[in-house]
């Protein structure tokens, strides 16, 4: 109820009280008069009788007491029942703030969350039908075509009521949220700011970055929208698809950046699942296979570079500086066969004792998490397409450049990919064996498959749900 209080309406947009409206930095006399006027009606029950009471103050903003100390005054002088207070408090705060522009701000974005929770929380239907009122998809949409840098919030939380929204009625508020947005067409406004913000991120634009906060619920969105057939076709028409490849293919050296590559690639999860052929026509296969073999490369890279700390002598690293030099396949098979060493050695307890250490080293070094989403995502589109029939003609040769190579390394060091990478590598080489069994050959030759058997034998995996 508490909730339901604070997404209290402030008139509509007819009535001049739009949410992009009360969020421009206008004076009060662009406002109807109502703005600050605290009109509250409310019942008294005694016994079977009930009495109304309507508290009506005007100009509530030129009073200079708290709002506390206004509720206060009006619960004792009209005697509000307990179940009405928070509604009344709503309704003082916002006709107090309204006339202070920050102050109006964080009551459009108070009431914004407000709706947001209540439309995942499933209120009931008599609370969502007053909640989602007819035009409030349209405000929400006007809302983030405001060019003001002092709304990043506001228009994010706009952007998550508009993601709710979509969960609530699926099919008939998706219709509505697509028209509002002009997402079935190139030129709409929702896919004119997508490409806008990913052209400015990547340095592609002289235009200043969206905020993190920003492009991250808009990524959201598209992938909750792309979930459903409506949606994810609108995204279809609207040529996404060249865009999302783009982001796949920038390689950003900021970590908090790969959110958004691996985003994108839940979303070309999705989108190929009604349309193969604009993702083939821009090689998308070869830009997710390249990506993975970028992302393992500095994977390996950072296992070359804890290899190496470890063999350099503590109090005399200056000495062995000219191992620094040494190519990093050298050091990584080094490092292979002395974890290989670790775990076959000795039986007496000197060798258990290094190998309980070894296997500690390899616990404190592993995959960072954002990493690891992302080979997560770009291993279930291959574990998912290579199945596909719609994949099946460019799914015959996938293995004939650097994917092999990444699986490998992911496979022979689960240690530091993890479990589910691990396990997530190798169905996707049983199911390419499963559906090209005439190029098991191949995959013997590069030594893929004794790379597993070693694992299988050699490695030590947690246990996982898979």
């Amino acid at each position: 109820k508490q909730w339901y209080q604070r997404r209290v309406r402030g008139g509509g947009k007819n009535n001049g009280f739009g949410l992009a409206t009360c969020c421009g930095d206008k004076t009060m006399s662009e406002f109807p008069l109502t703005a600050t006027t605290l009109h509250f009606e409310f019942y008294i029950t005694n016994g079977d009788t009930s009495q109304q009471r309507v508290i009506h103050k005007e100009q509530v903003n030129t009073i200079s007491e708290s709002s506390a100390k206004v509720m206060e005054d009006l619960v004792s002088e009209y005697q509000v029942p307990t179940g009405k207070q928070m509604g009344l408090l709503t309704n003082i705060r916002l006709a107090q703030s309204f006339s202070n522009y920050t102050r109006r701000l964080q009551c459009v974005q108070a009431r914004l969350q407000a709706i947001s929770i209540l439309v995942y929380s499933n209120a009931g239907n008599d609370i969502l039908q007053n909640l989602l009122y007819d035009g409030l998809i349209e405000e929400l949409v006007d809302v983030l075509g405001v060019n003001d840098h002092r709304l990043t919030e506001i228009k994010a939380a706009a952007l998550k009521t508009l993601t709710a929204t979509i969960h609530l009625e699926r099919t008939p508020r998706i219709h509505a949220i697509i028209d509002a947005t002009g997402m079935s067409s190139y030129h709409g406004f929702f896919p004119s700011l997508f490409r806008s913000c990913v052209l400015s991120m990547i340095g592609e634009s002289n235009e200043r970055p969206l905020p993190q906060m920003l492009s991250t619920a808009l990524f959201s969105f598209l992938y909750h929208l792309a979930s459903y057939e409506a949606g994810g076709e609108a995204l279809v028409s609207c040529g996404i698809m060249e865009t999302l490849l783009r982001i796949v293919q920038w390689r950003s050296t900021n970590k908090s950046q790969l959110t958004f590559v691996t985003r994108s690639v839940r979303l070309i999860d999705l989108i190929t699942n009604m349309d193969v052929t604009t993702f083939t026509s821009y090689s998308g296969l070869n830009c997710l296979i390249n990506r993975l073999q970028h992302e393992v490369e500095i994977c390996k890279k950072e296992l070359y570079e804890d290899s190496v700390a470890d063999e350099l002598p503590r109090g005399n690293e200056r000495k062995d500086e000219k191992s620094m030099d040494v190519a990093p396949e050298a050091v990584e098979l080094s490092f292979d066969r002395r974890l290989s060493s670790d775990i076959d050695g000795p039986t007496d307890s000197e060798g258990n004792s290094k190998a309980f250490q070894s296997s500690l080293k390899s616990l404190n070094s592993c995959i960072i998490s954002q990493r690891a989403a992302l080979l997560k995502s770009i291993l279930n589109f291959l574990k998912r397409a290579i199945p596909d029939q719609l994949f099946s003609e460019y799914i015959r040769n996938v293995m004939d450049g650097s994917l092999p190579t990444s699986l490998k390394h992911i496979i022979n060091k689960a240690e530091y990919y993890g479990p589910s990478l691990f396990f997530l590598a190798t169905e996707v080489v049983t199911l390419y064996v499963f559906h090209e069994p005439s190029l098991l050959s191949s995959l013997q030759d590069r030594k893929l498959t004794d790379v597993i058997l070693d694992a299988l034998v050699v490695k030590e995996v947690y246990v996982t749900d898979r």
